[in-house]
């Protein structure tokens, strides 16, 4: 009887959805409840100051997502964390960060030329230090959950293109809560960040490059040009504005629900799909798998390329890395 219940907890476990939430619920946690009681806890007993303990609670999540998603993997999956794995991290990091860098600089240019960004000031040296953590552990526990969860596993399941839709969709409800979101902010959020991060994960077949745009996007938006962050308000090391029609320049949320962030983030995940495509790292619907006549058979998904990745490039290098 004892054998029969564990075979059967193994399959409920081994199922698509179920773990989806045993990987995704942990996480989540760590980002709502022990980054904030990490805070709490450092300002109140060490005395520190609010930039120090935010650095600390950035920390905690990181470290704590990091430890439940490895474990969840070799635990559940029976597997490596090879979408995590260190040996392509730098490079796809940097190159990720290049790029969510200059899809916000874009951006702003293209506001800015619409009559809806200005700078009313300098904000100080200080600031961007103040940013960091928090753009730091959204980027990294965000696309541990988002990406490297929910995304993956239903990409296993159900194809590239549903979890793409499906992903995109959960990202952009998740900002619904965020102050000043509005249904037409979280559709942006949905089209500009959903799709772009699930292309740059389908493009690497790893999470560093989606992990650094999502962080250079939030850190350049806030720290740098002083926008708000997904609706949080933020100190740069300019004191940014906007104005104009909200439904062009993204109103009290931001500039990431604009129009233009939208368009200037769809055209590079375009980009990105593309080359996902040519590289075979999208992943056939479900009945494309199942061998209905006229259909691919079953394949599962690509595994990351063995060799280091350029995504500026579009093309592998060589490597002496074991």
């Amino acid at each position: 009887m004892h054998s029969t219940a564990l075979a059967c907890m193994r399959k409920i476990a081994a199922f698509p959805l179920s773990r989806i939430v045993i990987a995704f619920v942990p996480i989540a946690a760590a980002a709502v409840f022990a980054g904030p009681g990490v805070e709490a806890f450092v300002r109140a007993r060490l005395a520190a100051g609010a930039t120090a303990a935010a650095f600390a609670a950035a920390a905690a999540t990181m470290l704590l997502a990091d430890l439940w998603y490895r474990l969840f993997v070799r635990w559940i999956e029976k597997r490596s964390a090879v979408e995590i794995g260190l040996r392509a991290a730098g490079g796809e990091l940097c190159a990720g960060a290049v790029l969510g860098a200059s899809l916000f600089a874009v951006t702003v240019g293209f506001l800015a030329l619409a009559g809806c960004y200005r700078v009313a000031g300098a904000g100080g040296w200080i600031a961007p230090a103040a940013a960091l953590p928090a753009a730091a552990a959204s980027g990294y526990v965000e696309e541990l959950a988002m990406r490297g969860a929910l995304f993956r596993i239903a990409e296993e399941w159900l194809g590239s293109w549903p979890a793409l839709a499906a992903s995109a969709a959960l990202f952009g409800l998740a900002h619904l809560g965020n102050p000043h979101a509005t249904w037409s902010s979280t559709l942006a959020i949905m089209l500009e960040a959903g799709v772009l991060l699930a292309a740059a994960f389908m493009l690497t077949r790893r999470l560093w490059f989606a992990v650094g745009i999502h962080f250079a996007w939030n850190f350049v938006q806030g720290a740098v040009f002083g926008l708000p962050v997904s609706g949080h308000a933020v100190r740069g090391l300019l004191q940014g504005e906007l104005s104009g029609p909200a439904a062009l320049c993204g109103g009290e949320f931001g500039a990431e629900a604009s129009p233009i962030a939208v368009a200037v983030c769809l055209a590079a995940a375009l980009s990105l799909l593309r080359r996902a495509h040519r590289k075979g790292h999208v992943v056939p619907a479900l009945p494309r798998r199942r061998g209905l006549p006229g259909r691919q058979d079953p394949s599962p998904p690509p595994e990351p390329d063995s060799q280091d990745f350029s995504p500026h490039r579009g093309e592998k290098r060589g490597t002496n890395e074991a």
